[in-house]
């Protein structure tokens, strides 16, 4: 997925008298001239500015001027420009009849009473393989500060980092201040009158533990003086280079001849990109029966329905990624809405289950799956999606129990550090082989387009995200609905088919999403009485992330929005107010079946932490180069045991901003959840039928093999048909980590530990090792024999090559026994 990069070799002098001496062309040997090897050369900005310049105005994304870019031919300087006063009084502009060599140079102008947030800066930014990781940083330009109303001047590199999901900081590599009679570098001065152009050349190294860094001054006052200092190579490296104006004094400077160049930078290593496909035959071919699981739906919008279209075939959403991410990798199915331009929609369901993007009139509002070690969330976690913890094995085993320092390194030295158990809708973080593991999704096992013309449904097997000790016991069956007018229907059926009793998911996300900042950086929480409250007035009485609310403490909903007006593009997230607690706490008094066991709670926080997004002083960084989310996410106290099912209704509105409240507020109530039971006298068989050792479609006019219920029925589990990648061969089992290479733990925890029993009859499973083909869902089979039927083992029914020996979790299930 990361792509290496191709570095420019550049075989000439660089711009006459004033340019910069990182690179010759030629050199000298015994009076001959001969042509030295090439070196790596990254040009970023070589500009004289004799071509002038050209303004391209910008604006974010609620409106405002933030400035504009200069733009040209590469490699000349394409830089934006923040900090643009709307009477054009501060900024860049082009300065002609003064130059250090030619004829132009750009002056950089700031008056007071700016009212936007930027200083005058030109500013570039650099990202994924574009960051500088490696070489040498050159940043040469010719530089003359006015003594009567001169300004000083910054030179500044950064790298923007994230020490924590939801904050980010930053780190400065050079930090070069110039007044109008000194340069500071590195803790070093030189005194230096700019009030005629100077020549400041400065290299810097990149990606070492220890290098050194070099200051070149040069003017006709004091000729040729250089500083050198001591420097820390900057890692992981540089993603911002800034020239600015400090300070809040009416004043201008001229800056002429800018160059940045990076020599000697070390290519990226590629990383294989290893895609399984999916085989849509086989969802084709699972029966619709499989699906049917899903609640009836109960709102309806007569007369405003609109159009859905359904694409199954790709093509690019006009959405930005994490560069290096290609949309093809997770795209599964499009459900478009056609109405009017509040509220049309193109939704994407990903081949995991999950929602990864949803366009709108606000653009995409998904966040770009950004992360800053690269490529290594693609669409697994920044999505909409159904997540699921079990809190007794959820990073519990130091916290349970007594662990001596000895089993302590033995278990860091297997390299399962993370031994967190929840379980993604979406699919597996992307560590240890890459490259045998690229874009694992959760394996898709059925799907389904709906006769209404509205509704996708898919059941997928969920994933614990990374290498664990952990098994997954979970099957998401998720139904996506286009109601009309801008709403979005989306139910989930969660079925847990443990083998372990203790086994339960008991903290739930449902769902787990949120927005991308830039397109909606407004966002809103109602209150029980309809009121919005914006997220500073949130941060400043609650801290819904640390301390979650009660989702009756407010309206149900949440709204977030392009700008302010009334009529706003915006996206709300209609999540309810727990419509049948009091009747689920009496049924947990009496020890009845139930579904919730206590309030449900909601948080909410943006990524960029407790500051508005338009006040970062980085906002101007690519929307897809920076973690562009702003997370909301909906925990309902379900208990999601062994044997049983659960099921969760909500809803997305898009539409304008005074539309999208009034739907949100009619909606709550529709917000619905619970237990499912399946009754077997009412739930459909599915044949399953075999020949030649193969599971195929139908059997001609054959009987099946044998017949499965539709459905989780109670006392039952599911079967599937798996593949193993290296050999072909195909069984059917209860059991989705059969061809695994599965590692013993042998941790030794200690026997009074509680979840001794656990780890040590464990096993480990490497996501990248998984060496199989998920085919699909074939149905559910019976634990135990029932009563009456003709019943039979499946080992009765298959050869040992389609159905190896039973173990503790490949069951030898008892099923209907095919048609006479």
């Amino acid at each position: 997925m990361r792509k290496q990069h191709s570095p420019r070799t550049i075989c000439c002098c660089l711009v006459a008298s004033a340019g910069l001496s990182f690179l010759s062309s030629a050199s000298a040997e015994n009076g001959q001239s001969a042509t030295p090897p090439p070196r790596p050369v990254r040009v970023l900005v070589r500009d004289d500015f004799e071509q002038g310049i050209v303004k391209t105005e910008t604006h974010n994304a609620v409106g405002d001027k933030t400035g504009y870019f200069l733009n040209g031919p590469a490699p000349r300087l394409r830089a934006h420009v923040a900090g643009v006063d709307p009477a054009n009084r501060s900024g860049i502009f082009l300065e002609t009849g003064s130059a250090a060599s030619g004829e132009n140079s750009i002056r950089l102008q700031k008056a007071t009473g700016m009212n936007l947030g930027h200083l005058p800066t030109l500013s570039w930014w650099l990202y994924n393989e574009d960051i500088i990781r490696s070489g040498t940083l050159n940043i040469g330009f010719d530089v003359k500060i006015p003594t009567a109303n001169g300004n000083d001047l910054m030179l500044l590199a950064r790298r923007f980092e994230g020490p924590t999901p939801y904050h980010t900081t930053k780190k400065e590599a050079i930090s070069l201040q110039l007044t109008t009679n000194r340069v500071s570098f590195f803790n070093q001065s030189l005194a230096v009158s700019l009030a005629n152009w100077t020549r400041i050349e400065l290299s810097i190294p990149v990606g070492v533990a220890s290098g050194r860094a070099s200051l070149k001054v040069k003017n006709a006052e004091i000729g040729e003086r250089v500083l050198e200092a001591s420097a820390d190579g900057t890692e992981p490296g540089i993603d911002w280079i800034g020239i600015l104006m400090p300070g809040s004094k009416d004043a201008e400077l001229f800056l002429d001849n800018i160059e940045i160049v990076v020599t000697d930078e070390k290519p990226l290593a590629k990383m294989a990109a290893k895609k399984v496909e999916p085989d849509p035959a086989y969802w084709a071919a699972a029966p619709a029966a499989l699906l049917d699981v899903f609640p009836p739906s109960t709102v309806h919008l007569p007369g405003k329905e609109g159009k859905t279209v359904r694409t199954s075939g790709y093509y690019p959403s006009g959405s930005t990624w994490q560069k290096d991410l290609d949309e093809r990798w997770v795209f599964h199915r499009e459900l478009k809405h056609v109405q009017d331009k509040n509220n049309s929609f193109a939704l994407r369901v990903g081949r995991g289950g999950q929602i990864y993007s949803l366009r709108g009139p606000f653009g995409e509002s998904l966040p770009p799956s950004w992360r800053p070690d690269g490529p290594s969330s693609p669409w697994n976690d920044e999505v909409w999606q159904f997540v699921a913890i079990c809190e007794k094995y959820n990073d519990t085993l130091f916290k349970r129990g007594k662990i001596s320092d000895e089993v302590k390194q033995r278990i860091e030295k297997t390299g399962f550090p993370r031994l967190h158990q929840f379980i993604h809708n979406s699919g597996a973080y992307m560590e240890g082989d890459l490259d045998g593991m690229d874009n694992l999704y959760c394996p898709m096992l059925a799907a389904d387009a709906p006769a209404d013309g509205r509704t996708y449904r898919t059941v997928n097997w969920g994933l614990v995200p990374w290498n664990t000790p952990h098994r997954s016991p979970l099957l998401y069956y998720v139904q996506t609905r286009d109601v009309g007018d801008g709403v979005i229907e989306l139910t989930w059926v969660v079925h847990n088919f443990s083998v372990r009793e203790d086994m339960v998911f008991d903290w739930l996300n449902a769902p787990w999403g949120g927005t991308r900042l830039t397109n909606l950086p407004y966002h809103y929480v109602s209150t029980p009485e309809g009121r919005l409250m914006d997220r500073k007035e949130v941060h400043e009485t609650k801290d819904m992330w640390n301390k979650p609310v009660n989702v009756r403490e407010t309206g149900g909903w949440n709204l977030s929005c392009a700008n302010e007006n009334p009529d706003s593009p915006s996206l709300a997230l209609v999540f309810g107010r727990d419509r049948h607690l009091e009747e689920e706490l009496k049924k947990v008094a009496n020890k009845q079946p139930h579904c919730q066991f206590a309030n449900s709670i909601y948080r909410d926080s943006s990524t960029l932490g407790k500051a508005e997004f338009r006040e970062q002083d980085w906002r101007e960084c690519p929307e897809n180069a920076q973690r562009n989310y702003d997370v909301a996410v909906v925990i309902p106290k379900f208990r999601l045991a062994p044997g049983t099912t659960i099921w969760y209704r909500s809803f997305l509105v898009v539409n304008s901003k005074d539309r999208a409240i009034e739907l949100a507020k009619s909606l709550v109530d529709s917000v619905d959840y619970g237990l499912l039971t399946f009754d077997p006298a009412s739930t459909p068989l599915v044949p399953v039928f075999i020949r030649d050792g193969r599971v195929t479609e139908n059997g001609g006019s054959g009987s099946p093999a044998f017949e499965l219920f539709a459905r989780p029925v109670p006392g039952t589990m599911p079967v599937f048909l798996v593949e193993n990648l290296t050999t072909g061969q195909e069984i059917i089992t209860t059991d989705m980590y059969a061809f695994f290479d599965k590692e013993k733990l042998n941790w030794e925890i200690p026997p009074e530990h509680p979840d001794a029993d656990y780890y040590n009859n464990g096993y480990a499973y490497r996501l990248e090792k998984h060496n199989s083909k998920w085919k699909r869902l074939l149905g559910y089979g019976y634990v135990k024999r029932p009563d009456g039927g003709s019943y039979r083992k499946l080992s009765d029914l298959l050869k040992p090559a389609m159905f190896p020996p039973a173990n503790t979790y490949h069951l030898d299930l008892w099923v209907k026994a095919g048609r006479e």
